[in-house]
């Protein structure tokens, strides 16, 4: 922004010194009400101005719907004579299509050439778009334009160079380093050259205004800088006590978090070895209860076999079936005993079982939500280390209110602006009511 002052400064001075032998004293604008500069000679008839007036007062006010119907009712208007251009023009602007005005500019000065309002639109548009060559090599043959009029009076002559002035200035400071510089001194030339004291005093006077204007608002900005980035830095200290307390809080919290994570860890795992050690005494004592089951069916199925045998003459020790059938009865008892056993003891080692899935699942799921809390807090002191990285780097202005100073600064509407509304009264005025 210094730069940006320091440019401004030297236009001002360089183009003062250049001109400094045929300047005059300074004089006042004159002529303030005066912005149509070819009013057409005489008012235009009914037939003529019905669409003229219907594009500056039906179809004017800024709507979507009236965009569309005045680009229609142009369209359909047939001849196309310079004040329905113009009118056109104006209203492409106020319906805010500066590129279709500057187009119907264009065409207003290639059908009528001698019309100075379309190469005044012209060149205005053109530098609002910032085409800066073309807006000042079309600022040459204007002049010429201006020279030959016989029907432009003094004040109005002096209008005209003061909004030339005003768009050199504009140029010369605050767009300066996007214009082409050899474009820029052969055009303040080519317009300078000739003209009356009176009209180079007003021209100079608004380029200075403009320069003036564009370093008294790059120094206020510059202020309005310094004091925003001040509210910045104290904003910022503020954040910094906040944001180290927060990683302090945080810190704690993470020195908390990891050993009780630990913590329940071990004691997950010491119950889980708990419940497995029982599930093994009980799956020890089921492997012999399955053993003895199958000892005892063994037995059986001797004892089955004798009490069948005892019909037939061998050698054994039952002399009657009593008392193998009572041995047998013991047995199937001793079965029935064991197998019960065997089916309580499967059922506590199924319910050992269950309790420690349930207990790793508690235990993973506990775990999962412990390190989700340590994973937040580690988030959260990262972000607030990269703000504390940030706020140590310096403070900084918002990207919207640094956009918008810059904005305002280079603008051409902050230094010269053409009134819709002006040229659409001083058009209507040239219309006939009958």
């Amino acid at each position: 922004m210094t730069r940006k002052l320091h440019t401004c400064q030297i236009a001002r001075s360089l183009f003062s010194g250049l001109f400094a032998t045929i300047l005059l004293s300074t004089s006042h604008e004159v002529a303030f009400g005066i912005q149509l500069l070819s009013p057409p000679p005489g008012p235009l008839d009914a037939t003529a101005s019905v669409p003229v007036r219907a594009l500056l007062t039906t179809y004017w006010e800024r709507s979507p719907a009236n965009e569309t119907q005045s680009k229609k009712m142009f369209e359909n208007a047939g001849r196309k004579d310079p004040t329905l251009l113009l009118a056109f023009a104006v209203n492409r602007l106020q319906q805010n299509r500066t590129r279709e005005s500057r187009t119907i500019a264009e065409e207003l000065t290639s059908e009528f050439p001698d019309n100075l309002d379309g190469w005044m639109l012209k060149i205005w548009l053109n530098t609002l778009e910032d085409k800066f060559d073309v807006a000042l090599i079309n600022m040459r043959p204007f002049k010429q334009k201006i020279d030959k009029s016989k029907d432009l009076s003094d004040q109005t002559k002096i209008l005209i160079y003061r909004r030339l002035g005003r768009l050199i200035g504009y140029l010369q400071g605050p767009v300066v380093d996007r214009v082409n510089k050899n474009v820029l001194d052969g055009t303040i030339f080519a317009i300078a050259n000739g003209l009356p004291p009176d009209v180079l005093n007003a021209f100079n006077e608004s380029r200075e205004e403009v320069l003036k204007k564009c370093d008294d608002l790059l120094r206020a900005q510059a202020d309005k800088t310094q004091i925003e980035l001040a509210k910045v830095r104290a904003e910022n200290e503020q954040e910094r006590i906040s944001l180290e307390r927060q990683n302090l809080v945080l810190e704690q919290t993470e020195s908390q978090l990891i050993p009780e994570k630990e913590r329940l860890r071990s004691e997950g795992n010491q119950q889980v070895s708990s419940l497995e050690q029982q599930a093994s005494s009980l799956q020890q004592q089921l492997n012999a209860i399955s053993t003895d089951i199958q000892s005892i069916q063994l037995n059986l199925q001797f004892m089955y076999a004798d009490l069948a045998a005892l019909s037939r003459p061998i050698n054994r020790r039952y002399v009657s079936t009593y008392g193998l059938r009572n041995e047998i009865l013991n047995a199937e008892f001793d079965l029935a005993n064991l197998n019960n056993e065997g089916a309580a003891l499967s059922n506590q080692l199924n319910g050992i079982g269950l309790q420690i899935v349930q207990t790793q699942n508690r235990l993973r799921q506990q775990l999962n939500e412990m390190q989700k809390e340590i994973n937040r807090v580690n988030g959260a002191k990262r972000r607030n280390l990269g703000k504390l990285a940030k706020i140590a780097s310096g403070p900084e202005l918002a990207d919207g209110k640094r956009s918008a100073m810059k904005n305002r600064a280079t603008s051409l509407v902050t230094y010269d602006k053409i009134s819709e509304e002006l040229y659409r009264q001083q058009i209507l005025d040239h219309l006939s009511d009958n």
